[in-house]
C-alpha cells in the first residue's frame, strides 16, 4: 500500500525525522516486488511500539505484510495499534506464552517471499524494505541477506559503529560453534524459514541463534548473502531483556552449545567433567541438530574452544583443561592466540563474575 504523510495519524508533538515527519518515497521501478512479511511481537511497550509501526508501514514498501502479535498489553500499546489498524494486514492481542509464541502465531498467517520479525521496541531505517525486496528480486538463489544494524543508548545517542552482523566464518563448522546472529538485520526466505520449525519456547533469549543454528546444519553456508547496509536501529533500555538477566542469557548459549554436542555420532569422545561444575550447565533444551554437512570432530573441537571463550570462570580448573586439551589435540588449524591465552583469561574472568 502506498500512502503519503497526509494519509497518516499525526505523529507525536516533538517527533521529528523517519518515521514521523519523512518517509521512504513511493517506488515503481521494480514489477512483481517480492512479498515482504514484517511480524512485531508486542507486550507492554506502548512507549516505543508507535516508532516500530511508523517505521515498517512509512517504507512505502508496495508488497508489504505487516502482522502485530500482541500478548494483551494492558498499558496505552493497543490503542496506537488501533490507530493504524487500517495499514496492519493483521494484528491481535491475547494472553500468550512470550515472544517466540507470538512469532509462531504470525508465522502462521505469513505468506510473504521474505520474512523476518521486528521487536517492538526497535525500528527500521528509511528504504530498508527496499533495498532487501530489490536484493531479493535480483538472486532467487538467496535464502537469508545479513544486514547491519545501530544501537540507540539509553541517554538518546545513536552509536557511529554498528553492532557486529551475524556472524559468518570461512568454514560452516566455525560459523555453527560460535552461532552468533545479529537478528533484527538479518532476512530470510519465507520458504526456507518455515522448514525450520516453530521457535522454541524453551529459550529466553537465544531462539533466533537456535533458528540460526538450525538453518546453518540444514542448508549450510551457500545462499548467505552479506550486506553492509544498516537496515535497524536497535533499542537499548532497561526493560529490554537483552539489557537484564544475563545469567540466563549464558545459560540459553550453553544449551545451544550442549545440544550440538549431543548432536555428534561422537558426543561419548567430548569430555564432559564440566556439567558437575555450575548450575548454569544445567541441561533443559534437547534440540537435536543434523551435522550431516560438518567435519563433526572439528566442529565438536572449536565448540569446545567456545566453552573456554564463554563459560571459563564456570568451571573448575580440571574442566578447563580437559576441553583445552581436547580441543589441542583435535584441531590442527584455526586456533587463534586468544585460544593460547585462555588460561589467563580464566583467570581475569574468575575476577569478574557474569552477573
Amino acid at each position: 500500500m502506498i500512502v503519503t504523510l497526509k494519509d497518516w495519524p499525526l505523529p507525536p508533538v516533538n517527533k521529528t525525522g523517519f518515521p514521523w515527519t519523512t518517509q521512504t518515497p513511493p517506488q515503481y521501478k521494480i514489477e512483481n516486488w517480492p512479498k515482504i512479511t514484517i511480524i512485531t511481537p508486542s507486550f507492554n511497550q506502548g512507549q516505543f511500539i508507535e516508532q516500530t509501526i511508523r517505521s515498517v508501514l512509512l517504507q512505502n514498501y508496495p508488497n508489504l505484510e505487516y502482522i502485530i502479535i500482541d500478548g494483551g498489553s494492558t498499558d496505552n500499546t493497543i490503542d496506537i495499534i488501533k490507530k493504524y489498524s487500517h495499514f496492519i494486514t493483521y494484528w491481535v492481542s491475547e494472553k500468550d506464552k512470550g515472544q517466540s509464541d507470538a512469532i509462531n502465531k504470525g508465522l502462521k498467517r505469513a505468506t510473504g517471499d521474505v520474512f523476518n520479525w521486528l521487536n517492538s521496541d526497535d525500528y527500521y531505517l528509511p528504504n530498508t524494505l527496499l533495498t532487501i525486496g530489490q536484493i531479493f528480486h535480483k538472486n532467487d538463489n538467496i535464502n537469508v541477506l545479513c544486514g547491519h544494524e545501530k544501537v540507540l543508548l539509553p541517554d538518546g545517542t545513536l552509536t557511529l559503529t554498528t553492532h557486529p552482523p551475524t556472524t559468518i566464518k570461512d568454514t560452516l563448522e566455525e560459523t555453527i560453534a560460535v552461532a552468533t546472529i545479529c537478528q533484527p538485520p538479518t532476512f530470510f526466505r519465507l520458504s526456507a524459514f518455515k522448514q525450520l520449525g516453530e521457535l522454541s519456547d524453551k529459550l529466553h533469549f537465544c531462539m533466533d541463534a537456535d533458528v540460526w543454528l538450525r538453518y546453518l546444519t540444514l542448508f549450510g553456508l551457500e545462499n548467505v548473502e552479506k550486506t553492509t547496509t544498516i537496515f535497524n536501529v536497535f533499542r537499548v533500555h532497561s526493560e529490554a531483556k537483552s539489557s537484564s538477566k544475563k545469567y540466563i542469557y549464558y545459560a540459553d548459549r550453553f544449551n545451544l552449545l550442549m545440544a550440538l554436542i549431543n548432536s555428534s555420532r561422537f558426543s561419548n569422545e567430548f569430555p564432559k567433567r564440566f556439567l558437575k561444575d555450575n548450575p548454569i550447565f544445567t541441561i533443559y533444551f534437547f534440540k537435536k541438530y543434523p551435522l550431516s554437512k560438518t567435519d563433526e570432530k572439528r566442529l565438536l573441537a572449536l565448540i569446545a574452544q567456545q566453552l573456554l571463550e564463554l563459560y571459563s570462570q564456570f568451571m573448575s580448573w580440571q574442566s578447563f583443561f580437559e576441553l583445552y586439551f581436547y580441543s589441542l589435540k583435535q584441531l590442527k588449524s584455526n586456533r587463534n592466540k586468544r585460544f593460547y591465552l585462555s588460561p589467563l583469561i580464566k583467570i581475569k574472568r574468575f575476577f569478574k563474575p557474569i552477573k
